[in-house]
């Protein structure tokens, strides 16, 4: 058998032809049941590099700030192509991993506050968070311990688009995208790249990078960042398994702007 180096390229370009023809267009969009329930995880790990605190002795290679809210999300009504979804969160928990002396009484304040919190979104068939109307604005804010913990309480809400055709791995779509509520807002805009579709079980799964640019403004300041992340969504299920997203940015504050890193991933449960 010839080495594969010494394979003419028209030779090697014939045999994967077949297995690239084998990659059909999908259609990837939001196809959610009337009364499906679902339950996600989201954890928003916050850096700020403040030089106070490094000072004070904190460990600022670990997160500032750390919040998991556990919600219950089901599908309320369906409009046509859109589907309204009541999130609720069950339970909290808020740490401050950089900072020891911080009381431990101040982060439960704030994880106490977000339980029991709604929020209803609008989103279209192309998973677009559409505009807050009929009701479909969080109903209650959020209390002074939470926003204290949130540097853009806009990151409740998952803010991405599906593409408007069907796609093969290795295409690529761009959109500007805006979401969040009277607590803060984010606008996204960002190229998004299907990079793959698995199985997982009875599942297809597709996998979708995403880059761009993010901002927007929030309780605690203004934010503007380059975003990363991976959208991996079920398919058949027509909901999310894992979303990550990763900002690098600045934190406009009354007191100046403060380098800051946010990460924050929806698993679901």
């Amino acid at each position: 058998m010839r080495p594969a180096y010494l394979i003419p390229a028209f030779l090697l370009a014939a045999a994967t032809a077949p297995a690239l023809a084998q990659q059909q267009p999908v259609t990837l969009r939001v196809a959610a049941r009337l009364g499906q329930t679902m339950r996600f995880r989201t954890d928003i790990e916050t850096w700020l590099n403040i030089p106070q605190l490094a000072a004070a002795g904190a460990d600022t290679t670990r997160p500032t700030m750390a919040i998991s809210l556990f919600i219950t999300r089901t599908v309320a009504a369906t409009r046509g192509d859109t589907a309204v979804f009541r999130d609720v969160v069950d339970s909290a928990t808020a740490a401050t991993p950089a900072i020891g002396s911080l009381s431990p009484a101040d982060a439960a304040a704030a994880a106490s506050s977000m339980r029991g919190m709604v929020m209803l979104s609008a989103v279209d068939g192309r998973g677009i968070l559409l505009d807050y109307a009929a009701g479909t604005e969080r109903t209650n804010p959020l209390e002074p311990p939470a926003q204290a913990m949130l540097p853009q309480a806009g990151l409740l809400r998952a803010v991405f688009a599906f593409p408007a055709a069907p796609v093969r791995p290795g295409d690529s779509w761009s959109e500007t995208l805006t979401g969040g509520d009277r607590d803060g807002s984010l606008t996204l805009s960002a190229t998004f790249t299907l990079e793959r579709t698995l199985r997982q079980g009875n599942s297809t799964v597709a996998v979708i990078g995403m880059a761009g640019q993010i901002g927007g403004g929030g309780p605690s300041g203004a934010l503007a960042a380059r975003v990363t992340g991976r959208i991996e969504y079920d398919m058949t299920e027509s909901q999310p398994v894992r979303f990550v997203t990763d900002m690098v940015g600045q934190l406009a504050t009354s007191s100046g702007s403060v380098p800051v890193r946010i990460r924050r991933t929806v698993t679901r449960l």
